[in-house]
């Protein structure tokens, strides 16, 4: 979508160093798709199981454990009969949108990006609860201490929606497969009933500027909109930023790894001098005397496939 609030920063990739000189380095998750069933159930009710006006978060935490790390990633209905959790893996689940979540779509141009024309009939899962109407959000408190530790603090630079130094998680959104003409789109609604837009598929279509920041090891709730009765799969990706070992001196691309890549650097500068800073000739005068020569190549050898991540899976 094209009219977000605020200016989002411009290119998401310089990201790579924040926090006083810590070198940060991006993480991705794999994709992974959300079902969502709006008044139809899922045509194969043995193979998918039906999620229906439970409080219920979808979990996206980094977890590590004996030795792997990653995303862990699931649909987990909270309050069940009998008290207690699930975590259900998101392919396995339907979000269902019954007949209590639906609405009159509102006249205020406001609410424009929901993409529907005032009167129509909406669906909405609301960030408020509501009985008998899923109440959905996100949730990343699995998240340990060891693995908050090793996460950066940066700041997305998104005026109004995240724009203060904090560990987040960037939720985007990459695809929408839906009934024709349905929209999908998420929102929070503030104090004075204005919405603070996150996602719209309506909007300008999908773009980098549909994204929502929440802070790692938090629970989070909002509004889930769909204009048309149907199934929805909704593609999402994680990203955040881990603490590269300042130790890993050699790294010169900024992937906390040394590597060929790190080689090819030495190579472009071979035999350079006046290498007046750490940032000039590449970063590849490692020993700072000026020049790129032998000394210099060896560091890179004495650091030659080391990797510098908190977590040992970031170094698979």
């Amino acid at each position: 979508m094209n009219s977000h609030t605020g200016l989002m920063i411009a290119g998401w990739l310089s990201l790579a160093v924040q926090a006083a000189g810590t070198h940060c380095v991006r993480m991705d998750s794999p994709v992974v798709t959300f079902y969502f069933g709006v008044e139809t159930a899922f045509p194969d009710p043995n193979q998918m199981e039906v999620i229906d006006g439970f409080h219920t978060d979808l979990s996206t935490p980094y977890l590590c454990g004996e030795g792997l790390c990653r995303w862990d990633f699931a649909v987990s209905p909270n309050d069940l009969p009998g008290g207690g959790a699930r975590r259900i893996p998101p392919q396995r689940a339907v979000l269902f949108v019954n007949p209590l979540a639906r609405m009159t779509m509102p006249s205020s141009p406001a609410f424009a990006f929901l993409g529907a024309s005032p009167g129509q009939t909406i669906w909405v899962l609301p960030q408020n609860y509501l009985s008998g109407v899923l109440w959905l959000g996100f949730n990343s408190g699995q998240m340990t201490a060891d693995v908050l530790s090793g996460l950066c603090l940066w700041n997305p630079q998104d005026a109004g929606r995240a724009d203060t130094p904090a560990r987040w998680l960037r939720v985007r959104l990459l695809d929408v497969r839906g009934p024709q003409g349905g929209h999908f789109s998420l929102w929070q609604t503030g104090s004075f009933g204005q919405p603070r837009v996150f996602f719209s598929t309506y909007d300008g279509g999908i773009t980098e500027q549909d994204v929502y920041y929440y802070q790692a090891g938090a629970h989070t709730h909002l509004n889930w909109g769909f204009t048309k009765p149907g199934l929805y799969e909704v593609d999402l990706q994680l990203s955040t930023f881990y603490q590269c070992s300042s130790a890993l001196t050699a790294d010169m691309t900024g992937d906390c790894r040394v590597n060929l890549s790190d080689a090819a650097v030495i190579a472009a500068y071979w035999l350079q001098s006046g290498c007046t800073d750490p940032n000039s000739c590449g970063g590849a005068d490692l020993n700072q005397s000026g020049r790129v020569d032998p000394a210099d190549l060896s560091s890179l050898a004495d650091q030659w496939l080391f990797c510098g991540s908190p977590f040992p899976s970031e170094c698979l």
